[in-house]
């Protein structure tokens, strides 16, 4: 058995929702835990723990300046512009050895391929030692053959994603899980439906074409009872420019259904799970969201598309439902679906996507991985 004194430290790009519930539950089994962080997001959730900033190399200076320039040049807006920034985020080697060498980590994590993880990981090869592994958001095949680009990065990864069922007993799953603070789950509200989005107002989110094809379809006549809450960061120039495309449609077409909801304090967010009994997922691109995570455990019948990595927690028809993401009239369709449902049924999907996550995606399971990584 592992000791539960072990120290585990996590490189990432940024202290991302989905791993709050990770820290908490190594932190309440006494394992000591850090998280390096590149950068920050305004509403970043630091109530288990605070990641520590380490300031970036020159090189990442003149890379993003680099970037930057020709953003403005070819007026760039989109999210690729993130993940560049982020590939080419180094830190300093003689910072990172420092803080590696006072921390003393048992497991190392290291969150997708930049520069930085591949430095902590040449790091680690030459003068630490420690248990060392690339934490991934897609699905892995543990049969591959070792390739060139695994002698730059950790050959062993883990990831929160699978696609076949038998891969919930591999060493190589590391779970999404999230603990709700509802004991039962409310079946009935002043609305028959209050449907809710948690999403930042990126173009990639389709916000604007889910609301633009929701009014336009038959379902605001068909649903009897109902209101639709948007809860959304806006900080960046892309979100404001999307947030007012959006106010601007409901405002010109005197929407009264549907409210929007900017920067809420992670804290405050479970206060839409609580009061909601819907929740889509209208995203493009989505690697592995987490947010229906969150409304999946709080116990709300949650719609996402198939091309989204965490689709694989729901069982279609059972917990949820999962669209066409390439077609967003899929996802009108299955709203009409969910709708059309006998109120009995309805309940009855609630509350087995709530059960999932009390009984299955808990912190036991979790740290039931976390020991065998470092028994590994």
């Amino acid at each position: 058995m592992v000791s539960s004194s072990k120290r585990i430290l996590f490189v990432v790009p940024r202290y991302h929702t989905n791993m709050v519930e990770w820290i908490y539950s190594l932190s309440s089994n006494n394992y000591f835990v850090e998280i390096l962080s590149y950068t920050s997001s305004k509403i970043e959730n630091y109530s288990n723990l605070t990641p520590k900033f380490l300031k970036p190399s020159l090189l990442t200076v003149i890379c993003h300046f680099v970037i930057n320039v020709i953003t403005k040049m070819f007026r760039i807006r989109n999210y690729k512009i993130y993940n560049l920034k982020i590939f080419f985020f180094l830190l300093s080697p003689f910072q990172l050895i420092k803080f590696i060498n006072k921390f003393k980590p048992d497991l190392i994590i290291l969150r997708e391929k930049t520069l930085t993880t591949f430095l902590v990981f040449v790091l680690n090869k030459l003068f630490f030692k420690k248990k060392i592994y690339l934490y991934t958001q897609s699905f892995l095949d543990v049969n591959n053959k070792k390739r060139f680009k695994d002698l730059l990065f950790p050959a062993i990864k883990i990831s929160p994603i699978f696609k076949f069922p038998s891969f919930l007993k591999s060493k190589f799953f590391l779970p999404f899980i999230y603990r709700s603070p509802l004991t039962e789950i409310i079946m009935y509200f002043d609305y028959n439906y209050v449907f809710l989005i948690v999403a930042k107002f990126e173009i990639r989110k389709r916000l604007y074409e889910f609301i633009e094809l929701f009014h336009e379809s038959n379902l605001p006549s068909l649903i009897p009872s109902f209101c639709i809450n948007v809860v959304g960061e806006v900080t960046t120039m892309e979100h404001k420019n999307q947030f007012k495309k959006i106010s601007d449609y409901i405002k010109n077409n005197n929407i009264s259904y549907i409210k929007l909801h900017v920067n809420v304090p992670n804290s405050e967010i479970i206060n839409y799970y609580k009061s909601s009994n819907i929740f889509i997922l209208s995203s493009y691109n989505e690697v592995a969201s987490y947010s229906n995570i969150e409304a999946m455990a709080n116990g709300l019948l949650t719609i996402v598309g198939d091309l989204n990595g965490t689709s694989c927690y729901i069982d279609h028809n059972y917990d949820g439902y999962i669209y066409k993401t390439n077609d967003l009239n899929s996802l009108i369709s299955t709203i009409e679906f969910i709708i059309s449902l006998p109120i009995e049924k309805f309940h009855e999907i609630r509350l087995n996507s709530f059960k999932k996550f009390q009984n299955l995606y808990n912190k036991k399971l979790f740290i039931d991985k976390i020991t065998l990584l470092l028994e590994k």
